[in-house]
């Protein structure tokens, strides 16, 4: 998708493997998809909540944490195995209730978020994120100018971290997804929820750009029409198939969106030079799992399928009236062969796989290799470990 410019710009920037000089910190912005508990320390048990899945409740957060730990899957998210390969603790949420440690960065993602908030039916849209953010840096500097407030100072990231920092943004999909459970037309998705979603990515990297971000991963949309939750609530549509067996109109509208974010990305390296800014192809990456299960671990005859729902329209045992965690569901007994865990959201291992892809380099543009530059370890991915096992002794208060 571009040149290898920006790959030697990340590499003197972050440093070589000799230097060591990579990510010291995470600042993580997004949807349900890297959630780790905004949504519900803002809204526990609220009816917005109750409505779409019930994450407070098993069998969510059975892997790795075996209880439920305010993510919307059976284990870890992305941000969560990037802490675990670079060896710091779990990223915290913006909104942490009780202790908290941001020496290593800060989730601001929240469920439920959309960019073009009227459509996505949400107040925690993108722009919030960004002023969260704000408050977070002024904060942090205000506190260490202030001797007094030194002892929160090893919970808090030194000044020259928010330049070293990775800033990660994974959105989009609930914006689009919101779009055609809503019947809104392929015509007013392409002509103006695209660009405004989009907009609102390219606006956002600029203004983290003066707030002293130099370092971004950005996410674009994994393809909608092979969602659980797609199929069944356009089944009775009958609309055409591609060959991955997926809603084809829906991966054609995510496809001409992630098109849109690649000739911006463009204008704005451009425009921001000195910036380096990583594209993931999540829409390719999951396609390749999709297409070769087996050679990521996967069920061929499940890739389709929630793990966690019950039957509905079609075979992809998701019901939008009896979701996950609801009364008499069930999840699948083995979730590490899942794609999707309730219809909407991944898995443990759907999610761990892929943060090998971004980590490695792969459908990364400019390709940029964590694990080797920065000596990764992914000896704590596998859906075998558990929180114990890797943070034991630590405050768990993720999960209060």
């Amino acid at each position: 998708m571009s040149s290898t410019t920006g790959a030697r710009g990340l590499i003197s920037s972050l440093g070589s493997k000799e230097t060591q000089q990579c990510p010291v910190a995470f600042f993580n912005f997004g949807t349900s998809m890297t959630d780790t508990g905004n949504l519900l320390n803002l809204l526990p048990y609220s009816p917005e909540v109750i409505n779409f899945a019930y994450p407070e409740n098993p069998p969510y957060g059975n892997t790795f944490f075996r209880r439920p730990a305010k993510r919307y899957s059976d284990g870890r998210l992305i941000p969560d195995f990037f802490s675990l390969a670079f060896g710091v603790p779990l990223l915290d949420t913006y909104s942490s209730p009780t202790v908290f440690n941001f020496k290593h960065g800060v989730n601001f993602a929240i469920g439920g978020v959309g960019l073009t908030s009227e459509i996505a039916g949400s107040k925690y849209f993108l722009p919030l994120q960004i002023k969260q953010f704000n408050r977070f840096q002024n904060s942090a500097f205000t506190a260490q100018s202030q001797p007094e407030c030194k002892p929160s100072f090893k919970s808090l990231p030194p000044r020259e971290t928010f330049q070293l920092a990775l800033y990660t943004l994974e959105f989009g999909s609930s914006d689009l997804r919101s779009a055609f459970h809503g019947g809104v037309s392929s015509a007013v998705i392409t002509e103006e929820i695209i660009p405004t979603t989009v907009k609102s990515i390219i606006d956002s990297v600029t203004i983290l750009y003066h707030y002293q971000a130099k370092n971004f991963l950005i996410f674009n949309v994994y393809p909608l029409g092979c969602s659980p939750q797609t199929q069944t609530l356009l089944f009775s549509e009958n609309l055409p198939k591609d060959d991955l067996g997926c809603i084809a109109t829906v991966n054609e509208l995510t496809e001409a969106y992630n098109r849109e974010l690649h000739i911006k990305i463009e204008d704005l390296r451009t425009s921001l030079p000195d910036a380096n800014i990583i594209l993931f192809d999540f829409y390719n990456a999951t396609v390749d799992i999709l297409r070769n299960p087996s050679r990521y671990g996967f069920d061929p005859s499940s890739v389709l399928k929630a793990c966690c729902g019950m039957a509905g329209l079609g075979s992809y045992n998701f019901n939008p009236n009896v979701t996950c965690a609801s009364e008499g569901v069930k999840s699948c007994e083995n979730p590490e062969r899942y794609v999707s865990w309730d219809g909407v959201h991944f898995t443990d291992s759907f999610y761990q796989t892929v943060s090998k892809f971004i980590l490695s380099g792969h459908y990364t543009f400019p390709s940029y290799d964590f694990g080797e530059i920065c000596g990764l370890n992914f000896s704590n991915f596998p859906s075998s470990a558990t929180y114990e096992e890797v943070y034991g002794g630590l405050c768990n208060v993720w999960y209060a």
